[in-house]
């Protein structure tokens, strides 16, 4: 009986909505087909991030947003752009480059220096005399920085005003610095 009754207030429901969609008139579908059509426009529209952007379930996705810790971790700006270039037409291979660890994917990117001439990590305790600090958008307009543990995004504070104290600025271009 209750089944019945569920198939029947089911029924009720599509050509409700059928009707409210003026499906009848533009589409001769049957009603299982329709139905499997909204279930895939939901499926799209959550693995999209589209519903839970809406609705505020999860982190801010960097291809609907322009905030948030991916959109730091991963977003490239022209003025990173503009000092990877500079610092690689103006560097001094005899010393290294310190830069976060989220940085040096958008440095290698647009620098044509080696590989091996980076250190991820940039802390008061290991950073060289003459090496150079190379810091992205992030580490300069908001003063912060991201490493990633066991899976996880951790952001926390830049060492900026070490490397002001300490360090010369080479390079200032308004979102991106270099300090030697």
């Amino acid at each position: 009986m209750f089944l019945f009754f569920a198939e029947r207030m089911n029924l009720k429901l599509l050509n409700a909505i059928k009707k409210y969609l003026h499906l009848e008139k533009l589409v001769k579908l049957p009603i299982k087909i329709i139905l499997i059509l909204f279930i895939f426009i939901f499926y799209f529209l959550f693995c999209s991030k589209f519903l839970p952007q809406i609705f505020g379930d999860s982190e801010a996705a960097i291809n609907l947003n322009n905030y948030g810790i991916y959109y730091d971790k991963y977003y490239t700006h022209e003025s990173e752009v503009k000092s990877a270039r500079w610092l690689s037409n103006n560097y001094d291979e005899k010393n290294f480059i310190y830069m976060d660890d989220s940085t040096s994917s958008k440095f290698k990117t647009f620098s044509n220096i080696k590989n091996g001439q980076y250190f991820y990590y940039v802390l008061p305790s290991i950073l060289d005399q003459e090496a150079y600090v190379y810091l992205s958008y992030t580490n300069t307009v908001k003063k912060m920085t991201m490493q990633t543990y066991k899976g996880n995004v951790i952001a926390y504070d830049f060492p900026t005003q070490f490397l002001n104290e300490n360090k010369n600025k080479i390079y200032d271009n308004g979102g991106s610095e270099i300090f030697k």
